[in-house]
């Protein structure tokens, strides 16, 4: 699953299940989730 660090800006790739969540660049703990461009669009009742 795709990261971006919140200190470098750099993409990290982690898979937080089994990895701990660490930026290999700059040994930041704080990671973002990518967010998709794509919209969803939710019909609402």
């Amino acid at each position: 699953m795709a990261y971006v660090c919140t200190k470098c800006e750099e993409e990290v790739d982690l898979n937080p299940v089994e990895e701990k969540i660490i930026c290999p660049y700059c040994s930041n703990r704080g990671v973002l989730k990518t967010r998709s461009d794509e919209a969803k669009t939710v019909t609402a009742r």
